[in-house]
């Protein structure tokens, strides 16, 4: 009734209804700010950082009295934004610095601080999305996002702009002395076409070598191997290979993946991409290396969302998968038993490198000669069976 009659006849609020409804706000929502104002003053329809006094929010203290003030916001939000670069603790490790903060700069007394329930619920609201009793590695990833609006990186053609990176994956595979161990893929993503230009996996430890050997198949077609499809020939590609075949004869007998030159590298401060022989290798082809920012991942995201893509579609689906951490690992004699060779592994992923190229419909790979590791088989014959097959992405 009070909200109806201001809107009535106060002039103030009528200025307010005017001038939210020319923002497009539903008059239902007008009521509600107007509402949350009357019943708990300013900080009822304040937004962002303070803005978790909201009505009918869990946040609202029980008593109005307890209203916290802007100095006690701001330093809980000081603090909060303080604990990226420490070790997980307890609200009440936070409590306890806010309250010795408030003391220093404002005097004893001055800023009135709340019960330890509704500083908890204050504390909850203005945490939401940073994770400082969470995770350390989740609130430092947190953390180094950049501010909004963000713009990422454009690209108008292929090779203007290519990202390489190297992770390992989460999968144990035989290395060549027969003992099981973690292995790591080193991809280039061209950021136009959103294409995978070539990829190297080697077991841990990629050596800068490894990176020039990357660019290098970049920079070349990739050949057919024995037992694929005829459908994974560049010719059944959408790529024009017969204006090629003018260029380079030996496209003939190459796979579908499109050969891009690049002309900037985007890259990150990993000793493999800033050694001597991976920066002469890109200035000889004329290539530009442009590096990303310290611990800023976000400057080459592509390559990273890919490497996210890579472990959903591919790794979860492959013998020897060990999980992200320890928790999500099965027994030793499990994982012992389920490693498929480096070898196998890298020819299921040249394969697939070969499958995702657009293609004709009329081209499509066979059902009986679909993804290697659906038919528990690998590129080089192994024995070893999946137990799980890779999906099909078409």
């Amino acid at each position: 009734m009070i909200t109806l009659v201001r809107m009535r006849y106060d002039d103030r609020t009528r200025d307010y209804v005017a001038r939210r409804t020319a923002q497009g706000m539903s008059k239902k929502d007008i009521l509600r700010c107007l509402k949350r104002f009357i019943a708990l003053g300013v900080f009822g329809v304040i937004r962002g950082s303070g803005g978790w006094w909201t009505a009918g929010s869990c946040a609202v203290p029980s008593r109005p009295e307890e209203m916290p003030t802007n100095a006690l916001v701001a330093v809980v939000v000081e603090v909060l934004a303080a604990q990226e670069n420490l070790s997980t603790g307890t609200r009440s490790r936070v409590m306890r610095q806010v309250e010795r903060l408030v003391v220093e700069r404002h005097g004893q007394g001055v800023v009135e601080i709340p019960s330890r329930a509704t500083f908890y619920r204050l504390i909850k609201a203005l945490d939401e999305g940073k994770h400082a009793f969470g995770a350390a590695t989740t609130r430092r990833s947190q953390g180094r996002r950049p501010q909004e609006p963000f713009t990422p990186t454009m690209a108008v053609r292929p090779g203007e702009v290519v990202q390489i990176d190297t992770t390992p994956l989460d999968v144990l595979a035989v290395l060549d002395d027969g003992v099981t161990g973690r292995v790591e893929l080193s991809i280039a993503v061209d950021v136009a076409s959103r294409t995978i230009c070539a990829a190297v996996l080697r077991p841990a430890g990629t050596k800068a070598v490894d990176a020039a050997l990357l660019l290098a198949r970049a920079l070349v077609p990739e050949p057919m191997r024995p037992g694929w499809a005829e459908a994974l020939r560049m010719s059944a590609s959408l790529i024009p290979h017969a204006r090629l075949m003018s260029i380079d004869a030996r496209l003939e007998h190459a796979a579908a993946k499109p050969v891009i030159v690049p002309d900037t590298i985007v890259i990150d401060h990993g000793r493999v991409f800033i050694s001597d022989t991976f920066t002469a290798a890109c200035r000889t082809l004329g290539i530009s290396v442009q590096p990303a920012r310290p611990a800023t991942p976000t400057d080459k995201g592509v390559v990273e969302r890919t490497f996210s893509s890579i472990n959903t579609l591919f790794c979860q689906h492959v013998a020897g998968y060990v999980g992200s951490n320890v928790t999500q690992r099965p027994g030793r004699r499990s994982r012992l038993d389920a490693a498929r060779t480096v070898r196998a592994i890298r020819g299921v992923v040249d394969r697939l490198l070969a499958e995702s190229a657009p293609r004709r419909p009329a081209q499509s790979v066979p059902a009986e000669q679909g993804p290697v590791a659906e038919r528990g088989l690998c590129a080089d014959g192994d024995p070893r069976r999946s137990p799980s097959g890779l999906p099909d992405r078409r």
